[in-house]
């Protein structure tokens, strides 16, 4: 009888699942981790964003004496006589109101004269317009 000597050389399937298992757990957590970051970069670029935004009306406010009626105001003479001889803009650097992180258009709405604050702005978020009003990103005042 011949003995073979030579130990069988490879993995067994048990080996192998336990590998992919291990991989798949570790996975999930770099994509979880990764998802969080993700989303917190665009909640801080949409507050960034805001800050700008309402560093601008507030320039347009201290050079017209009035807030402007849209974000539009900000880029584009007023039709307004009154507010368009004092206008000194456009008040943005590119000559389009830039969008959220997540594509959808800033929210301003001008107040009634003495309200605090005088103006809202914010964006709806990561989900959009059917987003809950607690999910909005508001610039604190």
């Amino acid at each position: 009888m011949i003995m073979n000597n030579h130990a069988k050389a490879g993995f067994t399937l048990v080996e192998i699942l336990i590998a992919v298992t291990i991989i798949s757990i570790l996975s999930g957590l770099a994509i979880q981790q990764f998802t969080r970051y993700s989303r917190r970069a665009s909640e801080t670029r949409a507050q960034a964003e805001l800050r700008t935004l309402h560093t601008d009306v507030s320039t347009f406010k201290t050079d017209t004496n009035q807030y402007p009626a849209s974000l539009q105001d900000l880029i584009k003479r007023p039709a307004d006589a009154a507010i368009s001889s004092k206008w000194r803009g456009p008040y943005l650097e590119k000559d389009d109101i830039p969008v959220d992180p997540w594509g959808e258009d800033y929210q301003y709405s001008r107040k009634p004269k003495g309200s605090k604050p005088p103006f809202e702005l914010f964006s709806y978020g990561s989900k959009g317009t059917e987003a809950d009003p607690n999910d909005y990103i508001f610039l604190a005042h």
